[in-house]
């Protein structure tokens, strides 16, 4: 049923009624301790008057949004009934102790919403209910979400039939008698007091069934861990977009490794569940919820020692029940995944190079494939049947008009996000930290594989852990001065506008939508190849827009960040989107809750903000800011600049050019900040018009300062370099100092200077100049490859750790791969290769131009790379002559080019006008070559400008680091002055091979009843022997070639390989006509998927190399964030409150506090160095190892006269 229009109108004016615009949410002062703790002893709970068992709750008959934020007078009404049924009135005194004085049953700002909002939230993200907690199907059926949930709802029901079908009925499966054991035990919750069978909206949804929820979270895995990859540009790819191809995909030990987490959470769930039920005794005459010994045996075994069995790995024998329940939930997730590939959802086929860059190039190094050496992953691809049929807007058409099903945008984001309660305070119990969401928080992120094998890299103190909970204080809101200049509201799905502004609104916001002029900055065009996963990237913006909606609807537009440490004790919000830690976009649509008055000093702090922000940016009307100005000058330009700025603001579709919006805006952009802060600039001046005074004029803009580099101010600090301490603007210097600049001018100097001035350094950067460069071409040109943007990644990287520097010339902003392009061959190397090619045979050639086909069905196919090794392989070749014939049959060959938003090709290219940009443009084999000798000059020009002390320092450390210190009990660790302990351990993965015995995603993990019985596991030839059964005949010419040579004897000898009998039944039956091979079919379908694992033998576990090289700049982090979280608790109110912008090396806070966070930063600084320097600290960590190091004669003192650590 949906709302009634009185309730509809409550919700759509909620936020006009209840956003107080610059006041702080009030929090009742125990809340944070428990949230939900609280939350259970509101008098709208106790009182009965909202369901909290799920059981009992429906959106529709007990609507949250009105019962939980909409007031009525409860204790009149109560009390007219009291005396109505002539009942004494101190009777009400027990039941309405609670309640406020003046009747009302909520709290001010409505936290008890707040909080279930999160806690359905949270459990959702969990796999733990029903996503449909505020709306019925009827009601948002027109909506975005609605939509996605209905569809992931109908293929739930879809895997659940084939499930069904295959695997329920087979009864010989432990896992499937454990599962329908579990579902007769949660079946009991009918026999509750407070079960309503009839309403239970968990049942209305079909949540109730264990296996329907693990069908739930297979659905989950396989649609958000995918990606979206339309065809390439080219004419040649014209032939998919008019075919409407759009390939959706994801490796196969991505779905097994997140599907089996997801379903081991689920089924964790249901035993905790079971066991709660389980104490309730059935009705004599409830014969069904009976056990029998038999089943309560089974049962007691499911608790003992987790779901399924434990044998079949050794791994498994003296393992806690979770990590056997996760185990066998990997298996069931294997079997799954082999029942849909027979089902023909998915198709598989090996992962090309393409497809390993498109997958793993952006992913954490522990998430990619480890052995190069062995066959890539296997590579799950929606099959036609599953886009069209199933799911459906899932063509190149409906990508090309923003127009994807909504189901891949809404079930990528059910993660962990902003909060919209105040985070649950952390403490400290027996098993460890908890905090920040309300339950299943971790402190640490990124570190369960070391949490498993009790080795944690980390042991965060209580000192440490305030700085959290301070960050976790901050209120923030979303900008609806920024938002109301960018996007239009609409109301409905008729793009009906909001009337009148959001501050004033009484209806819902149904979707917040770009301006027309602004949405090239807002999404990335779907052709823009510079882009890795456009897609992605576009469904996020839409996310985000989604989310912001939200929280001014949901929230009257207030909300929290959850904040975790890494290892090394670095803060970062769970979240990154609408954080300080997210993208443009993301900082430009946040600011703090509370305004706080300007003040003289305010002003002058935002002012310094804005000159930042526009440093560098061209206009006709204004001398453009400049780098490296006092903070006076800064305050000054702006004044100066005033009303050209507050013009910007009032017409920014007038100045996009200014302002930077005229192409996409992400990353580390800032265009979309410079347009909130120009806002703000017009606003705040506006009121100050009217009020006259700086300190009656309000503002939540947070102003941030970044300190010079951080890194190399603390090995400044710790080695007392004066040179370098100068440079990155620790000790005072009359000026502001600049590193960056400094290394690239003496980069400059060096290559450019006379011939007989120029220092080894250059040589290389010179010859190819020389060599390449004719002298019609103007030498000034020259200058583009010396800047400060581009020493500058190169810088940071030094510092902490990275020995790969090509990325930060050439790769995307410095941090990305490159862009990888198919490049013709000269006419030199066809020639050099012509005689090879010529002798490569005409079959080979013939089978290679079906291998490159975009014709069906060989584009894409599922055994295309393996299907061409084996042609080769037939005529007695081998895979590495396949690669070979695959590289010299192309006419081109991958080549690494500048990428587009590379900082070399933002220097170098200028526009089709200008001479050297075409020189360089499509010419990859000149931009690759120039790579290497720019990374030797700014290297070496780097190493002159810092006096070698990187080196020095990284070798001193990294001497600390003795073979019996990569063992966890011996690894070095050190304290930091809060308490909190680093240490330096890392763990890696065993080889592919090794880790297969008893692996559960082989496959030998196939359930024996779904195996067909003329198949034996341990002999594949098996499976050939059946074809020649049904056949009739024997297949000598296929048995011969599966005949390798044994590489000890040198005889013949049997091998098998599934793809070349695969491709024999191909061959023998195209149509699949004869049913009797169906099972074979079925069976060489199966494959083995190579999860990461680790050893159960520290010795082979731990990762010696990678400590020692990673000693350096974990020290170095370490310390960077002890510094903020120093900062952190000296600028927190005594009770933890703290209005702070957290971003590593960058500090801020409400512009009128600016001058107290400076000084923190100065004075914290100190504190840090004052007695401790290289040698303190390396006789702290390594007493034994440690040899004094020389240093230098800086003063600590002097760090706090600086006047430009941040700036």
């Amino acid at each position: 049923m949906p709302l009634s229009d009185e309730q509809s109108e409550l919700i759509g004016s909620y936020f006009s009624r209840n956003y107080e615009q610059g006041e702080r949410v009030e929090i009742p002062p125990d809340m944070p301790d428990d949230p939900y703790g609280w939350f259970l002893e509101q008098p709208v709970i106790q009182l009965d008057r909202f369901p909290l068992l799920e059981v009992r709750y429906s959106p529709d008959k007990t609507p949250p949004r009105i019962l939980l934020r909409e007031e009525e007078d409860f204790l009149s009404k109560s009390i007219e009934d009291a005396k109505a049924n002539s009942s004494p009135i101190t009777l009400l005194q027990d039941i309405y102790g609670p309640m406020q004085l003046d009747g009302r049953i909520l709290s001010p700002s409505h936290h008890e919403f707040k909080i279930w909002l999160q806690y359905k939230v949270e459990k959702v993200a969990r796999g733990e209910g029903s996503p449909r907690f505020l709306a019925s199907r009827e009601e948002g059926g027109n909506h975005e979400r609605g939509i996605a949930l209905d569809k992931w709802d109908d293929l739930t029901d879809i895997v659940y039939e084939l499930l069904n079908d295959k695997l329920l009925m087979q009864d010989g499966i432990l896992e499937v008698r454990q599962l329908k054991l579990i579902d007769k035990i949660t079946d009991r919750r009918e026999l509750e007091e407070s079960w309503g069978y009839e309403e239970s909206y968990e049942l209305e949804e079909g949540y109730g069934n264990s296996t329907r929820k693990i069908c739930q979270v297979v659905v989950q895995s396989l649609i958000s861990k995918s990606i979206i990859r339309p065809p390439p540009a080219g004419e040649e790819y014209d032939v998919l977009r008019k075919n409407d191809s759009l390939e959706i995909s994801l490796p196969g030990i991505t779905f097994l490794d997140d599907a089996s987490k997801r379903i081991a959470s689920r089924i964790n769930g249901l035993i905790q569940e079971a066991q709660r039920l389980h104490k309730i005794e059935p009705p004599k005459d409830s014969e069904y919820f009976r056990l029998s010994e038999k089943e309560e045996e089974a049962f007691q075994t499911i608790i003992s020692n987790g779901f399924g069995s434990r044998q079949g790995s050794e791994r498994l024998k003296n393992s806690p029940p979770e990590k056997v329940t996760l185990h066998n939930s990997m298996k069931l997730s294997y079997n799954i995944l082999s029942l849909m590939i027979e089902r023909g959802f998915l198709e598989r086929r090996l992962m090309d190079w393409e497809d390993l860059r498109a997958h793993f190039s952006n992913q954490e190094d522990s998430k990619a494939p480890r052995n190069k050496k062995h066959s890539p992953p296997h590579l799950l691809v929606f099959s036609d049947d599953l886009k069209k049929n199933q799911i459906g807007c899932s063509g190149f058409s409906d990508y090309k008009k923003n127009k994807l099903h909504p189901i891949y945008r809404w079930l990528s984001i059910e993660r962990d996000r902003w909060m919209y309660c105040h985070p649950k305070r952390h403490s400290h119990l027996q098993s460890g930290w908890e905090g920040g969401l309300l339950s299943d928080s971790e402190i640490i992120s990124n570190h369960s594989d070391y949490e498993d094998f009790e080795t944690p890299r980390c042991r965060p103190s209580e000192e440490s852990v305030f700085a959290l909970s301070s960050l976790e204080s901050t209120q923030w809101e979303i900008n609806l001065d920024f938002v109301e200049a960018l996007f239009d509201a609409e109301i409905d799905d008729n793009n009906t506008h909001l009337e009148g502004g959001i501050r004033g609104k009484i209806d819902s916001i149904f979707k917040l939508r770009p301006k027309a002029i602004f949405k090239p900055t807002f999404f990335l065009p779907d052709d823009d190849l510079s882009q890795e996963d456009v897609a992605r990237k576009n469904e996020e913006r839409k996310t985000t827009l989604d989310w912001v909606k939200r929280i001014i609807e949901h929230n009257a537009n207030v909300f929290w960040h959850s904040w975790a440490f890494d290892f090394r004790g670095r803060v970062y919000p769970r979240c990154r989107t609408l954080s300080p830690q997210g993208d443009d976009l993301d900082r430009a649509l946040i600011r703090f809750k509370e305004w706080k008055p300007l003040g003289e000093r305010g002003i002058f702090w935002l002012h310094v903000h804005v000159h930042n922000l526009f440093q560098g940016r061209p206009n006709s009307n204004w001398e453009p800011p400049q780098k490296r100005q006092s903070f006076e000058d800064r305050d000054l330009w702006v004044k100066d600049n005033l009303e050209e700025l507050r013009r910007i603001a009032n017409n920014p579709e007038g100045n996009i050019d200014v302002l930077g919006l005229n192409k996409f805006s992400g990353g580390k952009s800032e265009a979309f900040q410079r347009l909130a802060l120009v806002i703000e600039l017009d606003r705040v001046w506006n009121e100050y018009d009217s009020k006259g005074s700086w300190d009656k004029v309000h503002s939540g803009q947070p102003v941030h300062l970044d300190a010079t580099c951080s890194g190399y101010q603390h090995v400044a600090a710790l080695l007392r370099n004066q040179t370098l301490a100068r440079l990155v603007n620790i000790v005072p210097t009359g000026g502001i100092e600049d590193l960056y600049s400094e290394v690239s001018n003496l980069a400059k100097k060096s290559t450019l200077a006379d011939s007989d001035q120029a220092v080894q350094a250059a040589s290389q950067l010179r010859v190819f100049l020389q060599e390449n460069f004719s002298d019609d071409i103007p030498s000034k040109w020259k200058e583009r490859l010396f800047s400060r943007d581009l020493a500058k990644q190169m810088t940071i990287n030094k510092i902490y750790g990275s020995s790969k520097f090509e990325k930060c010339f050439e790769g995307r902003r410095g941090e990305g791969p490159p862009m990888w392009v198919r490049h013709p061959k000269s006419e030199e190397r066809l020639e050099q290769e012509r005689a090879e090619l010529d002798a490569i045979p005409d079959e080979i050639k013939d089978y290679f131009s079906k291998y490159e086909s975009l014709e069906p069905p060989y584009y894409r196919g599922y055994w295309k790379w393996s299907w061409f090794v084996n042609a080769v392989k037939r005529r007695g070749g081998t895979k590495a002559e396949a690669e070979s014939y695959r590289d010299l049959i192309r006419e081109w060959s991958w080549e690494a080019a500048w990428h587009p938003e590379s900082p070399l090709y933002k220097a170098i290219m200028k526009g089709a006008e200008d001479l050297v940009t075409n020189l360089f443009e499509g010419n990859v084999i000149l931009q690759k070559e120039m790579v290497s000798p720019i990374v030797e000059t700014y290297l070496r020009a780097l190493n002159e400008v810092t006096e070698g002390v990187y080196e020095m320092f990284n070798e001193s450390l990294q001497d600390l680091v003795v073979p019996d210190a990569t063992f966890y009990e011996s690894a070095i660790r050190w304290n930091l002055p809060d308490g909190f302990e680093v240490r330096n351990y890392y763990i890696k993965h065993m080889d592919g091979a090794k880790s297969k015995q008893g692996s559960p995603t082989h496959v030998s993990s196939t359930y024996s009843k779904l195996r067909p019985s003329w198949y034996k596991p341990n002999s594949k030839f098996s499976i050939l022997e059946r074809i020649e059964e049904v056949l009739g005949k024997k297949l000598e010419k296929l048995r011969d070639e599966l005949k390798k040579p044994n590489k000890k004897t040198g005889k013949n000898s049997p091998q098998w390989d599934s793809t070349r009998v695969e491709m024999e039944l191909r061959e023998i039956d195209p149509k699949n006509v004869n049913r009797d091979l169906d099972e074979v079919r079925r069976v060489l379908a199966w494959r083995d998927y190579s999860l990461t694992r680790f050893s159960d033998d520290e010795s082979d576990r731990i990762n010696g190399p990678k400590a020692k090289r990673s000693i350096t700049p974990h020290l170095v982090h370490s310390l960077d964030a002890y510094h903020i979280r120093s900062v952190i608790r000296r600028m927190s109110e005594p009770e933890g409150l703290l209005d702070f912008w957290a971003v590593h090396d960058s500090f801020g806070t409400h512009p009128s506090r600016v001058d107290e966070m400076v000084d923190a930063v100065r004075e914290c600084f100190y504190e840090m160095y004052s007695e401790m320097d290289i040698n303190a600290w390396m006789k702290r960590m390594a007493p034994d190892q440690f040899e004094p190091v020389e240093t230098g004669d800086l003063d600590p003192q002097e760090f706090l006269a600086s006047e430009y650590m941040i700036n």
